[in-house]
C-alpha cells in the first residue's frame, strides 16, 4: 500500500474491500468469420482497377472516410473476411461474395483484411492498394456506402472497416 500512505486504516480497509474482486479486462475481441463463402459465384474483375466515372444511376459512390481515432475505436465489425494468400482475381471474387452476403444479412460494418503486401511477389500490386479502388466501383458500389482504415487492434493499414448499404434479400446478384 505504498501509494496510499496518507489513508487512514479505515479508508485503507474500505479500499481493499472494494478492489478485492476486481478482475482484469479481456482486451481481445473475436469477430466471427463469415460462414457463407462455400457457394462460389464468378464475377469478372474490372478491366481497370478503378472506374474513371461514376456508374449510371449511382448518386453517392463509396468514398474513403476520414474517421478520427475515437470514432474508429467505437466501431464494432460484425463479420470479417481475411484475404491473405489470395491472388487479385480470387480476392475480388471472395470479397464481392462476402460483402454481398453481409449486406443481405443486414450487417452494417464488416472488417475486410487485405494485409500490407509485405509478402507479395515483386511486380504484383498488393491487395492493400487494389481493394479500396474496387470498393469505389461496380459491382461493390451497390452494397458499399463507405470504408475506413481499421484501428491498429484490428489490422491498421492492412484492414478496412467497410460500411454496407441496406440491401433487400431478393435483389439479384452479379
Amino acid at each position: 500500500m505504498d501509494d496510499f500512505e496518507d489513508l487512514s486504516e479505515r479508508d485503507a480497509a474500505l479500499w481493499e474491500a472494494h478492489v478485492r474482486d476486481i478482475q482484469k479486462l479481456q482486451r481481445k475481441e473475436r469477430i466471427p468469420e463469415s460462414q457463407n463463402l462455400k457457394e462460389k459465384r464468378t464475377v469478372a474483375p474490372p478491366k481497370k482497377s478503378m472506374p474513371q466515372s461514376v456508374p449510371a444511376g449511382e448518386k453517392n459512390p463509396p468514398q474513403p472516410l476520414n474517421l478520427g481515432r475515437r470514432a474508429r475505436r467505437a466501431l464494432r465489425a460484425t463479420a470479417r473476411c481475411d484475404l491473405h494468400g489470395y491472388s487479385a482475381q480470387e480476392a475480388f471474387q471472395v470479397s464481392w461474395q462476402f460483402l454481398e452476403e453481409s449486406a443481405k444479412k443486414r450487417h452494417r460494418v464488416v472488417l475486410l483484411i487485405t494485409g500490407k503486401g509485405r509478402n507479395s511477389p515483386e511486380g504484383r500490386d498488393s491487395l492493400q492498394k487494389l481493394v479500396p479502388e474496387w470498393l469505389q466501383g461496380p459491382p461493390f458500389s451497390s452494397c458499399v456506402c463507405g470504408f475506413s482504415q481499421a484501428t491498429p487492434q484490428y489490422g491498421g493499414a492492412g484492414a478496412l472497416y467497410v460500411f454496407l448499404r441496406n440491401m433487400p434479400e431478393s435483389e439479384p446478384s452479379l
